[in-house]
């Protein structure tokens, strides 16, 4: 193998700094970040991010800002298959059950977690993790709809033993 002389690297760097092109693109990523800086004027025109298909005629909820993105669009997405499917003029379903739900077996899953780490140092990163993030603040759609299930068993159950 050649080794690396110092010439060869001085040259590299001599024609770098020669070359405006190369000048130009190392201020744009330096200032821009490198995925903004390769972005084209091609590509933004190309790919319009405006939609203007209305799915549906009812409501909306707002999460606002409060962190349940997931939640929001998995209950609007049933919202609309309820409406659709039994003609109904509108139709909510609560965020505050899903939401309380959702902490509950979070917090089930925790201390499950916690209970399995027992054995293990307190520093220790697992147990660390944990500790620091006890809860995320987001969800899945996998999991909303496991939820969503879960609840349907647990009324059917509810509604057999009555």
């Amino acid at each position: 193998m050649t080794s690396l002389s110092t010439d060869f690297t001085d040259k590299l760097f001599a024609d770098y700094e020669a070359n405006a092109k190369y000048s130009a693109i190392e201020n744009a990523v330096t200032h821009n970040g490198l995925l903004k800086s390769i972005e084209t004027r091609q590509s933004e025109v190309e790919n319009d991010h405006v939609f203007s298909i209305d799915l549906t005629k009812d409501e909306v909820s707002n999460q606002k800002a409060s962190g349940r993105c997931w939640m929001f669009a998995a209950l609007n997405t049933f919202r609309h298959k309820l409406i659709s499917d039994f003609k109904l003029e509108s139709f909510e379903l609560s965020q505050a059950h899903t939401f309380f739900w959702d902490k509950y077996e979070k917090s089930n899953w925790f201390l499950e977690q916690i209970i399995a780490t027992a054995d293990q140092e307190i520093g220790g990163r697992k147990v660390k993790f944990l500790l620091d993030t006890p809860q995320q603040d987001g969800g899945q759609w996998e999991i909303q709809q496991e939820k969503v299930l879960k609840q349907r068993e647990l009324q059917e159950e509810h509604k057999l033993s009555n």
